[in-house]
């Protein structure tokens, strides 16, 4: 009977450990941005967003 229940907690463990245990998410090394596309804006012209880098975007 102990033996059971010393599997059990052991079993038990083991599953939640698992389960707990993920890798880390990293972010992309790499940023891509387009610049001086030819593009037609209907709106403004922004660059006010935070963590925005790039020149300005379409706000429309």
């Amino acid at each position: 009977m102990r033996f059971r229940r010393v599997a059990a907690l052991v079993g038990g463990a083991a599953l939640l450990l698992a389960v707990t245990v993920q890798s880390t998410a990293y972010a992309a090394p790499t940023r891509y941005e387009a610049e001086n596309a030819p593009a037609v804006c209907d709106g403004t012209i922004d660059s006010n967003w935070a963590g925005f880098s790039g020149t300005g975007f379409c706000n429309t």
